[in-house]
């Protein structure tokens, strides 16, 4: 970018700081193959690309006033896209997690029938009833991880549950497997 274009820049995002709608388009014409290459050098498909621009333009509407180097903005888009692109891995990775350890066949989605439903249900209520039988904090931080809506991260559960960040990973695994000892015990059927 040359001095005249990083100039132009500059004065996009300080009319983008004073609510500027035209240079909020400008700058997200500017910005949009940056962010949309960055997705598919990461190999994301054109949906979950598509959500992460959605973040990156929500971030960046929400914090541009704080831009402190109006001629950063590049860098920032560009650092704001890797960690939304981190974020939505880790729920992937999170949801897959779930899905191994407590896989349902999904062919037992399909069928309705009333004994199917009686099923689903006891099982259900065997994972939640063994989920209650772990201690305090391996309970919470298996909710946390895999079951709370918000799906905060590493830094928020380690803060809410008093826990160094580099704790939750092997403790998510001990976890896990007291759970799995657990269910066993109590004849869940895989």
């Amino acid at each position: 970018m040359s001095l005249n274009q990083d100039q132009d820049l500059t004065a996009i995002v300080s009319l983008c700081q004073q609510g500027d709608q035209q240079a909020w388009e400008e700058l997200l014409d500017l910005l949009t193959p940056i962010i949309l290459a960055i997705c598919r050098h990461a190999g994301l498909p054109a949906d979950e690309s598509l959500d992460v621009f959605g973040q990156v333009c929500h971030v960046l509407l929400t914090d541009i006033c704080r831009l402190r180097s109006k001629e950063k903005v590049l860098f920032f888009a560009a650092k704001v896209t890797h960690n939304e692109i981190f974020h939505l891995r880790r729920r992937v990775r999170r949801a897959q997690v779930l899905e191994r350890e407590f896989a349902v066949d999904q062919a037992q989605f399909t069928d309705k029938t009333p004994e199917t439903r009686y099923v689903l249900e006891k099982r259900a209520e065997a994972l939640l009833e063994a989920l209650s039988k772990l201690p305090n904090r391996e309970h919470h931080l298996i909710r946390a991880l895999f079951l709370d809506p918000l799906e905060p991260s590493y830094a928020e559960i380690s803060e809410s549950l008093k826990i160094p960040v580099s704790s939750i990973g092997p403790t998510r695994a001990r976890s896990l497997a007291k759970l799995r000892d657990i269910l066993a015990e109590s004849d869940f059927d895989r």
